[in-house]
Parts: structure tokens; sequence; C-alpha cells
């Protein structure tokens, strides 16, 4: 999964917990890690979730202004499933 830098520093100071991706199958597994330019980050959980259900708490998780924007973001994709990853800040890159 690519992450970029303020993704993956906003991952590290933990103002975002959660990443959306539409894919076909996960391609993530709770428990992995990956490395990033902030470090390394840790999946915590990955479950398929529809539009519908999606909240404005997701939307500050995955560090959007609003649920528009988060709905926005992931209208479009390759996959035919959303995917909620939580994620967390491992630990640094060594």
């Amino acid at each position: 999964m690519l992450l970029n830098l303020a993704v993956a520093e906003g991952i590290k100071d933990g103002s975002i917990t959660a990443v959306f991706r539409r894919w076909d199958a996960p391609r993530v597994k709770p428990g992995g890690t990956q490395r990033t330019p902030a470090g390394v980050v840790r999946f915590d959980s990955v479950e398929p979730v529809e539009m519908d259900d999606l909240t404005e708490a997701d939307a500050h998780g995955a560090g959007m202004p609003t649920l528009a924007a988060l709905r926005k973001a992931n209208e479009r994709g390759r996959g035919s499933q959303l995917y909620r990853v939580e994620v967390s800040f491992d630990r640094p890159d060594e």
C-alpha cells in the first residue's frame, strides 16, 4: 500500500488512525507492517466497509476535513470493495 509522506507523518503523530482503499481483495494483513518515509507503520485491522456506513469519525481518523471529502476521495478506484485499514505507528525505520 502506498502511503504518502503527509499520511505517514499523520500516522506517526497519531492524527491519522485509518486509511481507506478500494481493492478487489485486501492487499495488507492485520499485524503486517510497512516501511514509510516517517517510519514503520503497522496494520491493526483490515475490514470491508460500505460507503453509506462511513461516518464523520472515519473522516477525521483518515485525516479528512469532512465526511463528504472522505467519500469523494474513495468514489473511484480499481477495486470493487472499499476497505478500512486501521493503522498505527510501529517504530522508527532503522
